[in-house]
């Protein structure tokens, strides 16, 4: 599948069939194209959205040599020539190295049918049947994926909030992480001032460039979360019951996995005199409920404002962990089904950039703003400003 053409048709084509929100009931039919798969969506009343997706022969062979080919890379194999598929199956075995290629070839796509519809998944998908497939043959699946919720904002006039005060990244700062670096302390008093040109006047100006970049980064967000959290009780909808607890549970499998990362055992941790479990759920509960509201918020904002994604912030954004590797990051995460993932996140950083920005200017103007009926689309170098504290904000 060429991943380039698969995200260029969903940033810059419209739609076959409007794209469906939670709640709504429908059958939607995307016939089958060249060099593409056919796909047909029903929604049901529960949220719930089925996939049937129908892969025709020349695709299906494609896939899976190159699920083959990942598979051969992700156990330190260099190559995928028929001698290394053939040896990693006979040390697999054959039945789980199949169902191994299965699961991969159907996870990718899928991500291309979520592609093709926007029909954005709430959490991880679930792949419904998942038989055998034949070399040189068609091949049809299921998969459920659970529609985002979504909801409009009674007004979109700016947030009026206290926004935190940016942090400034000092010399004590840069002196610790170059510690971190170095594996343990670093005594400064003795080293004394660097040279300009040294090695370590540049190791301390990069540093700087990483910290403040971080800095930025979690400025950027508190402003976004706080200004997203004062627009909440305008929403005209609250999130659904069943969204917070699929949404709760993944946060409380994720922090019981950090626990255990940290090397204690969980059925220890929580039989601790002072861990309260239904204090903890509670505050799961909260989470996420603020999260899915913070969700809500900006995705109405971004629909009302017409925001939307260019190739060039997609790419940017997988750079941030890809960084001139950006076209192979592109088609594993398309493989994996995380590039939808990436779109949707993307799409709220830069939502939360145009929110940031209006209550700034709200501010500076007494409380008089354009709502985001008026706003412009913001642009790479807005969402830069609103992130620096720089531009017209």
């Amino acid at each position: 599948m060429d991943t380039a053409k698969i995200l260029h048709d969903y940033l810059y084509e419209q739609p076959e069939h409007p794209v469906p929100h939670a709640g709504d009931v429908v059958h939607l039919v995307y016939p089958p194209r060249p060099g593409d798969i056919g796909v047909v969506v029903n929604t049901a009343a529960d949220d719930v959205a089925t996939f049937t997706i129908a892969v025709p022969a020349e695709l299906m062979t494609e896939a899976v040599n190159d699920a083959c080919a990942a598979l051969v890379r992700s156990t330190g194999g260099s190559a995928s020539s028929a001698g290394t598929v053939a040896a990693l199956r006979e040390s697999m075995g054959e039945r789980a190295f199949d169902e191994r290629i299965g699961n991969m070839v159907r996870l990718q796509f899928l991500s291309v049918a979520v592609m093709r519809t926007r029909v954005l998944p709430f959490l991880a998908p679930r792949i419904l049947s998942s038989g055998a497939y034949r070399d040189g043959h068609d091949y049809s699946f299921q998969a459920q994926v659970t529609l985002r919720p979504s909801a409009e904002l009674t007004d979109y006039s700016p947030a009026r909030v206290s926004l935190p005060e940016p942090v400034e990244v000092s010399d004590r700062d840069v002196n610790g992480r170059i510690g971190e670096l170095m594996g343990g302390e670093v005594p400064w008093e003795q080293v004394g001032e660097a040279q300009p040109g040294s090695s370590l006047a540049r190791m301390r100006d990069e540093v700087r460039g990483q910290l403040e970049a971080k800095a930025r980064d979690e400025w950027r967000n508190a402003c976004a979360e706080a200004c997203a959290d004062a627009l909440a009780p305008r929403l005209t909808k609250t999130p659904p019951t069943r969204h917070v607890e699929m949404l709760r549970e993944v946060m409380a499998n994720d922090y019981a996995a950090d626990i255990v990362d940290g090397g204690q055992d969980w059925d220890e941790y929580v039989a601790r005199p002072e861990f309260d479990m239904e204090e903890f759920k509670a505050r799961m509960t909260e989470m996420a409920l603020t999260s899915l509201r913070r969700g809500m918020v900006l995705d109405a904002v971004a629909e009302r404002a017409g925001v939307t994604l260019s190739e060039a912030e997609v790419r940017d954004a997988v750079g941030l962990v890809a960084r001139g590797h950006e076209d192979e990051a592109l088609d594993g995460m398309l493989r994996t089904c995380q590039l939808p993932q990436l779109l949707e996140s993307t799409l709220r950083i830069k939502a939360g950039d145009l929110i940031v920005r209006q209550a700034l200017r709200a501010a500076d103007a007494g409380g008089e703003a354009a709502d985001a009926d008026d706003a412009p689309a913001a642009t790479g170098a807005d969402a830069a400003d609103a992130r620096t504290g720089r531009g017209e904000a």
